[in-house]
């Protein structure tokens, strides 16, 4: 069976205090933009663990750094290769705090004893989990009393939509969910505005914002 090639990026998340953490986005050669959701909800169990062996091969030329990956189904279902991300965590964890991000594809797996079984694999190694797209599907505040999350990513769509109503509604979801205990951070930012709004609101901030080069380079560099 042929393994496929990823390309990966890191995607900056910074916070007003010119703190930065990372999320890192693979890119599947042969894959249209447009089926790559479709393609990770369905990966098999040989090529994620193929993407888990790219994606820490990747990662091993940083230092430093606290990166967030994104699991799949299989991640989670498939037993044997929580071991194998275990190994591969434990191998970098001296060098960069890794971080879960779970989203939608996994959703309704969250509270199940699968899922219970996969975090509690990574209970002795503070590996942190944080719930994507907030707002949409079935990441809702249900999700929220489970105790598994510490950081929600609110969807870019719900925060451009809210944003468009003047913020103050979106301030006040916003302080809800931090009232709660959670960090945030604010998908979709783009412009400066919009940047200076997450900061004020005590959140982080990812978005396209961050690929404008100058930005990337006064932040990197």
């Amino acid at each position: 069976m042929n393994k496929r090639h990823y390309n990966f990026r890191l995607e900056i998340i910074k916070s007003s205090h010119g703190h930065c953490d990372y999320e890192v986005l693979s890119r599947p050669e042969g894959i249209k933009y447009d089926q790559i959701d479709e393609y990770f909800r369905e990966l098999s169990p040989f090529e994620a663990l193929n993407l888990i062996k790219q994606t820490f091969d990747y990662l091993s030329a940083f230092e430093g750094i606290k990166v967030s990956i994104n699991i799949n189904r299989s991640m989670i279902v498939n037993e044997l290769l929580h071991l194998y991300l275990k190994s591969r965590v434990e191998s970098i964890g001296k060098r960069i705090s890794i971080v879960f991000e779970i989203n939608e594809c996994c959703y309704d797996l969250i509270g199940s004893e699968v899922f219970i079984r996969f975090r509690n694999t990574f209970n002795e190694m503070s590996v942190d989990f944080w719930l994507d797209d907030f707002g949409t599907g079935g990441a809702n505040f249900s999700l929220l009393k489970l105790g598994i999350f510490d950081t929600i990513k609110i969807d870019k769509n719900l925060f451009w939509m809210l944003y468009e109503y003047g913020g103050t509604l979106l301030l006040e979801f916003i302080t809800f969910i931090r009232r709660l205990n959670f960090n945030v951070i604010i998908e979709g930012v783009e412009t400066a505005e919009q940047l200076d709004f997450a900061y004020e609101s005590g959140c982080f901030a990812q978005g396209f914002y961050f690929k404008n080069e100058k930005v990337r380079n006064e932040i990197l560099y």
